[in-house]
């Protein structure tokens, strides 16, 4: 009876020790590595920093070393280095300012929605400078009048649940990539994909574990979804173009 115990107890061990080798080899990555913010990311609002480049410097994150992260007014901003920090302090507004009316640039050609996003019976008119553009969380929303904004401060993750779903449900059916841009494992790897709306776009990765990896260094898999989504368009477009009927000559 103890030597069954004991060959049971080694096989229990086995198995686990394989079991975990097999995860550590399909992850392809560490889910336990430090994100950059070194806030905690249960008080940020909405998104990531999205944009590339340092808020105060204009240099790109990574080339002074690791990005430097805070929350300011939990949104989050990133720097290429601890020095630039106190210039932010002095004049915050203006350099989010600049930062917003990229941020806008960006993600307005993904906005799903037609409408206001508070006020559902308002159309957003075709003139866009009838509608109101607002940055919050490092998001874009698009209202039908300045006021609505409060609405969504008062409770920011109802209206970023409708904006997120919305973006996920139009982008969808053709999100370029069939692998995890994190891992590079199939989709379906860990069962159903784990989604986020990063920056207006769709992200489908393996495994929620992935996604403190994608908080890390998100314009790094951004730009790779966009590659992907360029070629796919490549695809597309050489695939719809009309064969040359060989007479044109004739």
């Amino acid at each position: 009876m103890k030597s069954l115990t004991k060959s049971l107890l080694v096989a229990l061990v086995v198995t686990a020790f394989a079991l975990g080798s097999a995860h550590a080899q399909h992850a392809g990555h560490n889910h336990d590595a430090p994100a950059v913010d070194a806030d905690d990311a249960d008080k940020r609002l909405g998104d990531a920093y999205p944009l590339d480049t340092c808020i105060t410097a204009g240099m790109k994150l990574g080339s002074m070393g690791a990005p430097v992260s805070l929350l300011h007014e939990r949104r989050e901003v990133r720097f290429c280095c601890a020095g630039c920090i106190p210039k932010f302090k002095s004049d915050p507004a203006s350099l989010l300012a600049k930062a917003d009316e990229q941020i806008i640039k960006d993600q307005k050609p993904l906005y799903p929605l037609d409408t206001c996003i508070v006020d559902t019976d308002e159309k957003l008119s075709a003139d866009e400078k009838e509608n109101s553009y607002h940055v919050i969380g490092n998001r874009l929303f698009v209202f039908c009048c300045p006021p609505c904004e409060k609405d969504v401060l008062k409770d920011p993750k109802k209206y970023f649940d409708i904006l997120d779903k919305a973006a996920a449900d139009k982008q969808r059916a053709e999100y370029p990539l069939a692998t995890c841009v994190v891992s590079g494992q199939p989709l379906d790897a860990m069962g159903e994909p784990f989604e986020l709306v990063h920056a207006g776009r769709l992200v489908r990765l393996c495994c929620k574990g992935c996604a403190k990896d994608f908080d890390a260094n998100p314009p790094q898999y951004m730009a790779k979804i966009a590659e992907a989504a360029k070629a796919k368009a490549g695809s597309a477009a050489v695939e719809a173009a009309p064969a040359s009927s060989g007479h044109a000559n004739h």
